[in-house]
């Protein structure tokens, strides 16, 4: 299982079809979701590198928070790949 379905990042659902209600995230590990929620705006703020990542999927016409789940995943794979 990847780690971004075990603490909820990602929807193991459906997608949405036109017409109907986005798909919500849930389950997981709330206390690191809760923890990615509060860090990722902060490290879109601070860092150059991040932020260009978010803007660049907010002008391709994601939404702003579908961009910071985007984000949020990014920024888990990465702290991933550093602690091996």
């Amino acid at each position: 299982m990847p780690v971004s379905v075990s603490i909820a990042l990602a929807t193991p659902g459906q997608p949405a079809l036109h017409g109907q209600a986005a798909t919500r995230i849930r389950g997981g590990r709330a206390d690191v979701r809760k923890t990615r929620c509060v860090a990722t705006p902060v490290a879109v703020h601070q860092s150059p590198v991040v932020k260009a990542f978010c803007e660049r999927l907010v002008k391709t016409g994601k939404r702003k928070k579908v961009a910071l789940v985007a984000t949020m995943r990014t920024l888990l794979t990465t702290r991933n790949a550093l602690a091996r």
